[in-house]
């Protein structure tokens, strides 16, 4: 098996620091790959790593390029395909994961896949700029 993870990921991967919401750590793992913002991995015609941290200081979202698909974890939230913000209980530092979403409004995005909620398609780049307007 082969280990892909953020760079900010690895400490937590490999037991050098503890879980984030946790005074323990994790089993250690052998990352094989450190990825950075921006990272393309030549996978299903092409993948961006987007670092989004803010539900966790590790957090990235994943961007399919030819399908134009985020996979943004817990960056977004959904619910009945609208695209909704990063939920603030559950998130660590809310100010930089308005950042991350900010970031999101410059991809081309035509389809968002979150972890809460399953996703939305419908006029995305504006959801994305009236959540980081809302703050």
């Amino acid at each position: 098996m082969t280990v892909l993870a953020h760079e900010e990921t690895v400490p937590y991967l490999t037991g050098a620091i503890p879980l984030v919401r946790s005074t323990t750590f994790a089993p250690p793992v052998h990352v094989h790959t450190a990825l950075k913002d921006g990272d393309i991995l030549p996978l299903a015609g092409g993948i961006q790593v987007v670092f989004t941290p803010g539900h966790t200081p590790d957090h990235m979202s994943l961007y399919h390029i030819p399908s134009q698909t985020l996979i943004a974890g817990d960056a977004l939230n959904s619910k009945d395909g609208k695209l909704l913000s990063c939920d603030k209980y559950y998130t660590l530092d809310h100010p930089t994961a308005l950042k991350s979403i900010a970031k999101l409004v410059e991809l081309d995005i035509k389809k968002v896949i979150t972890y809460h909620g399953n996703g939305a398609t419908h006029r995305i780049k504006e959801s994305l700029q009236n959540i980081v307007n809302a703050g």
